[in-house]
């Protein structure tokens, strides 16, 4: 569900903060698609510092932002603490 271009975003925004990439994990999980019709790819992103052990979860899939979310984050220091 995580797209190349999110997952470059994702990246860029550690290292803009001074964050190595494989200092954080990525995990996700899809929603299961709708039983009849065709609906939007949902479900959830939690980002990891294995370092800190800080975990936060966020809506993910179309529509969503959950890079924006993550950075505003880490720019707040939630994931150093």
């Amino acid at each position: 569900m995580v797209s190349v271009s999110e997952k470059e975003d994702f990246d860029n925004a550690l290292k803009e903060h001074g964050h190595a990439s494989e200092d954080f994990a990525l995990s996700q999980s899809e929603d299961p698609y709708p039983a009849q019709g065709i609906g939007p790819l949902t479900g959830e992103v939690t980002v990891r510092n294995n370092k800190t052990g800080v975990a936060r979860t966020y809506a993910a899939g179309h529509g969503t932002a959950w890079v924006v979310a993550f950075e505003e984050e880490l720019r707040a220091g939630v994931f150093t603490t």
